[in-house]
Parts: structure tokens; sequence; C-alpha cells
């Protein structure tokens, strides 16, 4: 018994090694078939071929990018140059450093022996040492523009800087991959799970993304821009100066997502929910949030220096018609020219919010609001939005909006109840005093 073990074995191994020196053929065809071969490896009982068959794999594809000379993807230099982009380029092309590779017959049986070596590879690892650690099969910098990987299981993959543009991922599995700063560009995601994937810096500008599951991934830097994410799951997901002008996130989920410097200018966010998101210095000029959910949103001055430098969260041209921003708290927000008809905005807090600039405060709800100046509320009301009476005479109102602390810093933001003594004239000089003594209280 043992004996027909030990010859299987090696029969095994003579065929393995017929299949090594076939992929260094210089005949393309030969290549084809060792690739082929190896494939047959992929069973039961041969499992100490894993991990050569998925490294063999790994090597060959990195050569197919190397032949083709292709750049690296997301250069290093002024990638901030993409996180403005809001319009379309003129070719297909434009957003490429080059154009998608070919998929020749060769680097397709190669993708389907990393696409089937990948999990074996990994299970045995977790069986053997316990824990897996990703970078144990690094599979970075590989070639697989065009490549057909629909429904692979690359979950926990290690695969930085690899290109896949105009790949085929939809309903992947790829919960952890890393797939930091790789080309996607027209990558086809849907309903594909990336929930806990690290895709900082990486280029998916066009990749359909349609109900992908995206929960607490890192996405930060990423560019985004034309790419599609309607109704995906981004609960919890870090999109901290990420480019997503132009995108299409209608129905998304983007409860609790940080979106702190973040660029959607242009995108499509109707339906969308935003609830506890953290929006503090982003974009959203000309962005379409109407009926969005954006309920208990975070806009803060986290620093110091973010009050000095004036700067602001961007809503200026931005439709918000039957959005719901209650309970929000909003500190230095542009609403210039925005449409806030119908908008439910009860139970803000604002500070340095120019609201009475926005075009259309028709049937807003500003019931609960603090904050706003007289003024503002009256421009406001004039403006059709519906306003409680007693915020637009009761002083203290402004008062307490006003001096509520900064979150994260302990500043003291003072500036709306300076600007309320400039702008509001005394009832009389009893009100007068009692506001002067509020502000400046005797040593």
């Amino acid at each position: 018994m043992k004996d027909r073990e030990d010859e299987r074995i090696k029969r095994a191994e003579e065929r393995f090694q017929v299949a090594v020196t076939g992929l260094a053929d210089k005949n393309e065809g030969v290549r084809i078939g060792a690739a082929i071969l190896l494939r047959t490896f992929l069973h039961e009982g041969n499992q100490q071929f894993y991990f050569q068959i998925f490294d063999l794999a790994v090597v060959n594809l990195r050569l197919q990018r190397t032949a083709q000379t292709l750049k690296d993807p997301v250069p290093e230099e002024h990638p901030e140059d993409d996180l403005f982009f809001d319009e379309e380029p003129e070719d297909d092309f434009a957003c490429y450093p080059d154009p998608p590779a070919r998929l020749t017959t060769l680097s397709q049986a190669l993708i389907v022996v990393f696409k089937e070596a990948f999990p074996c590879a990994r299970e045995v690892l977790k069986e053997r040492r316990g824990a897996f650690r990703p970078q144990f099969l690094d599979a970075s910098y590989i070639q697989f523009d065009n490549a057909y990987l629909a429904e692979a299981d690359l979950q926990d993959a290690w695969m930085p800087q690899v290109f896949l543009r105009k790949a085929n991922l939809s309903h992947a599995t790829l919960r952890g991959i890393n797939l930091s700063r790789a080309s996607l560009e027209e990558a086809t995601l849907g309903d594909a799970d990336l929930s806990h994937a690290t895709l900082r810096g990486t280029q998916l500008y066009r990749a359909k993304l349609c109900n992908a599951k995206l929960c607490h991934a890192d996405l930060s830097e990423a560019i985004l821009n034309n790419a599609d994410l309607s109704h995906a799951n981004l609960h919890g997901t870090q999109l901290s100066h990420a480019a997503l002008n132009l995108a299409t996130l209608s129905g998304a989920n983007l409860t609790k997502a940080l979106l702190t410097g973040a660029n959607l200018n242009k995108a499509e966010l109707s339906n969308a929910k935003l609830n506890k998101a953290d929006l503090s210095e982003s974009y959203f000029s000309s962005a379409n949030l109407s009926y969005a959910d954006l309920s208990k949103i975070e806009v803060l001055a986290h620093t110091e220096r973010y009050l000095m430098e004036g700067s602001k969260t961007h809503f200026n041209e931005a439709n918000l018609s039957g959005a719901n921003l209650s309970g929000a708290i909003l500190r230095h927000i542009d609403f210039s020219e925005a449409n806030l008809t119908d908008a439910n905005l009860s139970d803000t807090t604002f500070t340095h919010t120019n609201l009475e600039e926005a075009q259309s405060l028709e049937n807003t709800n500003l019931h609960g609001a603090k904050g706003l100046t007289k003024e503002q509320l009256a421009v406001c009301k004039a403006k059709g939005a519906i306003v409680d009476e007693d915020l637009t005479s009761d002083p203290s109102q402004l008062i307490e909006a006003s001096t509520m602390p900064l979150q994260g810093n302990n500043i003291q933001d003072t500036s709306t109840l300076s600007d309320a003594k400039q702008q509001e004239p005394p009832a009389d000089a009893t009100t007068h005093q009692a506001v002067s003594e509020s502000a400046n209280p005797p040593p």
C-alpha cells in the first residue's frame, strides 16, 4: 500500500516538473498547455503543490505585465489632480497611463490557475499556521486587465498595485482584500463583497460597483470619479479625501461613513443614506442630494487651523430638496444657491453657515434650529422657510448655540455671538444689558 502511494507521488512530481518546464518554453502553445496541466494538481491529495502552483501563476502574470512595459498605476506625483475632476474626458483612454492590456490565451489560462490556486493555498496556510497572514501569498504587481474573475474567492488576497482594468469581478468574494493603489478603471464589481477591503489610493474611475458591499472598507484617497455605486453598502466606510466627482450613489448606504475632505461635486446621491456621516471639509457642489437622509450628520471644525483658514463644507448649488438634515451639527457650511425646498432641518445646529443665501427655502422646516441670527431667520422665512417665531425674538437661543464647545479640541466658538451683538439692535436697554453681561461676565 505504501509502495503504491510512493509511486503515485513520484509520477505526480514528474508530471509537475513537465508543467514547470513547459512554462519556460519559447513556444506559447507549450506554455498554454503547461498552464492547463497545472490545474490538474489542484485537488485533494496534492496539497504539496498548491504553493508552487500559486507562485508560478503569480510570476508568469508579472512577466505578462513586464513584457508590455506598462506604467505603474496611480503615480505618486500629484495624485490630488484627480480630486477636483468634474468633467468627462474627451476619449475612453484619457484616464489611463496606457490602454488596458489585451487578454491573450496564455494570460487567460494563467488567470484561471491563479483564481483556483489562491483559495487552495490560503486554506492550507490557515490549517498549518492557525492564523493567516495575507502577505504570505503575495500577488502584488500582477497583470489582470480584462480578466474574468466573476464569483472568484479572493478573500484576504494581498494584491496591491495590480492591474484589473475592465476586469469582471461581479459577485466575487473580496472581503479583506488589499488592492491599495491598484488600477481598476472600468472594472465590473457589481454585487461583489469588498467588506473590510483596503483600497487606499486605488483607481476606480468608471468602475461599476452597484449593489457592492463595502462596509468598513478603506477607500481613502481613492479615485472614484464617474463610478457607479448605486445602492452600494458603504456603512462605516473610510472615504476621506476620496474623489467621487460625477459618481452615482443613488440609494447608497453611507451611514457613519467618513467623508472628510472628499469631493462629490456633481455626484448623484438622491435617496442616499448619509445619517451620522462625517462630511467635514467635503465638496458637494452641484450634487443631487434630493430626498437623501443626512440626519445627525456632523460637519465640525476639527482644529483651530480649520477655523482660522475658513475651510468649509460646500453644498453650493446642490439639490437638497426633500432632504432630511434633522439633528445635524453644521459648522462652516456654504449653502449658496442650494435648493432646500421641502428639506427638513429641524433641531439642526448652525455655526458660520449662510443658509439664507440658498436659492430656495420653500417649505424648509427650521423648527428647533439653533445658531441662526434673527436677520438670517427673517430672510429664511421670507424665502418660504417654516421657522419658530420665538427664535426671531429671543436672543438667549442664539447665545446657547453659539457658545457650544467644538468637539475634539474644546475651543469655544464665540463668533456667532459676536455677530449677534453687532447685527441685532436691542429691543430695549434691559435686553441690551442682559446680552452684554452674558457675553462679558464680570471678573
